[in-house]
């Protein structure tokens, strides 16, 4: 019986490390495949152009409303169920003051697509952008 219950704990001793192991390397997997956060793999998809950046000043809240305009096509073979894209905004300094997104569903391989990324209650006057990422799955 002695050997019995040696042999119960070895085994949840086992099952707990080796579910320690998977838990461990599904957390490395979604911090480098999951979540794509500026790193250009799907910045290859996408061809974007016409880019235009617009602020209108709200006196009633007191802060800009930031609108970026453009094209994204989409140059790969894939069909993407979601397609986003992000702007990053800066002041006049050349600091980062906020982000534009926007998104769209669904965007089929060769379709073109015409964004208006917005940004509201930004509370610096907005000088420049640069396009900071796009995701799609």
């Amino acid at each position: 019986m002695e050997s019995n219950t040696i042999n119960q704990n070895n085994s949840k001793r086992i099952f707990s490390w080796v579910l320690m192991v998977i838990t461990i390397v599904s957390f490395i997997f979604c911090l480098t495949g999951c979540f794509d956060v500026g790193v250009g793999s799907d910045l290859d998809n996408f061809q974007v152009t016409n880019t235009k950046m617009t602020y209108e000043y709200n006196s009633y809240t007191d802060d800009y409303d930031v609108k970026i305009t453009g094209k994204a096509k989409n140059i790969s073979e894939k069909d993407f169920s979601s397609v986003s894209i992000e702007f990053t905004v800066y002041d006049a300094e050349g600091n980062s003051i906020g982000i534009c997104d926007d998104y769209i569903s669904g965007l089929s391989a060769g379709d073109t697509w015409s964004f208006e990324a917005t940004l509201i209650w930004c509370e610096i006057e907005p000088a420049s952008f640069k396009l900071f990422d796009i995701s799609c799955f």
